[in-house]
């Protein structure tokens, strides 16, 4: 199939010609092409971590104890949300297909998708790579990770519909437009090996024919095997119905509609942002940062901010860097109102049980606006007991706490807690 790449020049008006507000309680903006569109202004977040508790994001906690029996026993998990169900899926065995289960919001168990083998509705995936609902169309789009990766479409109640197949082999995410279109991302760094690495998103049908394509233009210098930092990779989400796509090396937020991408937003990073596809020395990546994009709504952005601690990599040949990359995490929360800024981690002011690394960790920001964390039964006995032995919970909570390790045993399935999210955080005043 002979594939065109067009590829798309998208005109931006500089930002030194931009006059920022230099009120702090204004949104700074940005002309571009005729258009007003925000700046983020991740350069003016502080340094500097604020530790907050959970109630000043979240007014309650829902705990819900997975379903522990032969049916659905959780080995290790990766998650996703539906309006009313969680998705998890764990592997069988060691390297074995990875097995998708869905549990209600009481825990209790409701269905496998897909199986385990090589006929129709069955794949090899050893890793779920992605796993979304689709409530326009009452659908779930399953990736399973592993070669071929295989992207497998089901309806609500886990009956298989179609495989979905990609334009390029060693694919990245793919998400469902419409029933009849799919988009799927290339690459955005690191010299070019596949066929992909020269793509940066392409839209194509269920059968993997493409509908349009836009090529990647900015690639590391050629001739030079020197290191060029990885990414922290893309943020591909969805607020309310709008699909929102940011790119590292790429400080533009763009709104997807249909075949049609638009600049929705600008980020200036400042001089500490890890700058992709260029050749530099590894010990200058330590001390700057990485942003993705958790969550947004009508009232914030919310980032997660990795800061670089260790870049211990080597050249195994041809420019092929490998090695320990380590980081240090927190949240920005920004104002879409006025700009302001939060560089923030959390302590569990709510239950008095989860530790911060956990919450800083291991919090999922789901794109429906659901926030959630799930914990292994064995840690939460530990740290429920030895918060009981301290004097930790205490009441409105102690109750709550006390019936779930009455509910809960090392071997129990792990717990899901659900966030019930403030529309206005209580944030630090200035």
């Amino acid at each position: 199939m002979k594939r065109k790449i067009v590829l798309y020049f998208v005109l931006i008006t500089a930002l030194f010609a931009c006059q920022p507000n230099t009120s702090s309680d204004e949104q700074d903006f940005a002309l571009v092409n005729g258009e007003k569109i925000p700046i983020i202004r991740v350069d003016l977040v502080a340094d500097s971590t604020t530790t907050i508790g959970w109630s000043a994001l979240f007014d309650e906690v829902n705990i819900i104890p997975l379903e522990t029996s032969e049916r659905c026993l959780i080995r290790n998990w990766r998650t996703g949300l539906s309006p009313n169900s969680l998705f998890l899926a764990t592997q069988t065995g060691r390297l074995g297909p990875t097995r998708l289960m869905e549990f209600d919001f009481e825990g209790k168990y409701l269905r496998d998708f897909g199986a385990g083998g090589k006929g129709p509705g069955e794949h090899t995936g050893y890793l779920l790579g992605d796993v979304r609902y689709y409530l326009e169309t009452e659908q779930v789009l399953a990736d399973f990770n592993g070669y071929p990766e295989e992207k497998h479409l089901f309806t609500r109640t886990g009956e298989f519909i179609a495989n979905i197949k990609s334009p390029f082999e060693l694919a990245g995410k793919t998400i469902m437009i419409n029933p009849e279109l799919y988009l799927t991302l290339g690459s955005i760094y690191g010299k070019p090996t596949y066929y992909r690495d020269s793509v940066l998103l392409e839209w194509h049908t269920q059968e993997g024919e493409v509908v349009k394509s836009i090529g990647r233009t900015i690639y590391p210098p050629e001739n030079n095997n020197g290191f060029t930092p990885i990414s922290g990779g893309r943020s591909l989400y969805r607020s309310g119905t709008i699909w929102r796509l940011f790119s590292p090396g790429n400080d533009t937020i763009y709104t997807i509609k249909g075949q049609e991408i638009s600049q929705y937003a600008i980020f200036e990073f400042g001089n500490q942002y890890v700058q992709l596809n260029k050749i530099i020395d590894p010990s200058e990546v330590i001390g700057r940062f990485m942003i993705q994009i958790l969550s947004e709504d009508d009232n914030y952005w919310i980032l997660k901010k990795s800061l670089v601690t260790v870049c211990d990599v080597n050249d195994y040949g041809t420019g092929q860097w490998g090695g320990m990359w380590d980081f240090n995490e927190s949240f920005i929360v920004i104002d879409k109102s006025n700009g302001k800024s939060w560089n923030l981690s959390f302590e569990d002011d709510l239950l008095g049980i989860i530790p911060w690394k956990t919450l800083q960790y291991s919090l999922k920001w789901d794109e429906s606006g659901k926030v959630y964390i799930i914990i292994g039964a064995l840690d939460l006995v530990e740290w429920i007991d030895a918060a009981f032995d301290e004097g930790n919970i205490t009441e409105p909570q102690l109750s709550k706490i006390r019936n779930l390790r009455q509910k809960i045993d090392e071997n129990s399935n792990p717990v899901l807690f659900m966030l019930e999210k403030k529309r206005k955080f209580d944030l630090i005043k200035d």
